[in-house]
């Protein structure tokens, strides 16, 4: 039987970061663009009928293609739009793990992302819009359908408390080795810790 571990999560809230550290504990995934997103802009056409339409079923049939066409039984699929479909994906691979990556939210107003345009159809919403939309990532039913919750801050600045807890709870060993290496690849932004800071400027 296939592991599968689901990664979803807003835009910059560690979900490639937790990508690459599974990659190098023998996990793989696929079809991914730089960003290691799932099928890319084709997701999103196909998210846009969820979206829109409340028609998940073009998904999870893709998606299902794509893990039974994946030899081996170590998978990690991400997407930060994974969140909305916890429910689907839950149904659809009882057998599978929910990482949901989340982070303080005034860091996270502070960067521009396409989801404003794309889902709460307005193309430069207020701070106020935005933050409404993004209570949307954080609501009861994400969270509760979450196995796992991963806090960006933790991942940069308490990284191996969090990475031998989310090892454990995945059943797989923590390499000091692996993670000496690993380490290196996360660098924390200017944005950390001070979103508020440079929200009250603007």
């Amino acid at each position: 039987m296939k592991e599968i571990i689901f990664i979803g999560g807003f835009e910059n809230t560690g979900t490639r970061i937790l990508v690459n550290y599974l990659l190098k504990k023998g996990y793989k995934t696929t079809k991914t663009n730089n960003e290691m997103d799932y099928q890319g802009l084709h997701f999103l056409k196909l998210f846009d009928i969820y979206w829109f339409n409340n028609n998940s079923a073009p998904l999870i049939a893709q998606l299902r293609k794509d893990i039974e066409g994946i030899e081996v039984d170590k998978i990690v699929i991400k997407h930060g739009h994974f969140n909305f479909l916890v429910d689907e994906l839950k149904k659809e691979f009882p057998n599978s793990y929910f990482i949901n990556c989340i982070r303080n939210p005034y860091d996270i107003l502070v960067k521009p992302s396409h989801n404003y345009a794309r889902y709460a159809r307005k193309g430069n919403p207020t701070i106020r819009g935005k933050f409404n939309f993004l209570r949307l990532w954080y609501s009861n039913n994400i969270l509760n359908g979450s196995d796992c919750i991963v806090r960006m801050e933790d991942l940069v600045f308490n990284t191996i408390p969090l990475l031998k807890s989310l090892d454990n709870s995945i059943g797989c060993a923590f390499d000091e080795r692996l993670f000496n290496k690993f380490k290196r690849t996360i660098k924390p932004s200017r944005t950390i810790g001070n979103g508020k800071m440079i929200l009250d400027k603007e």
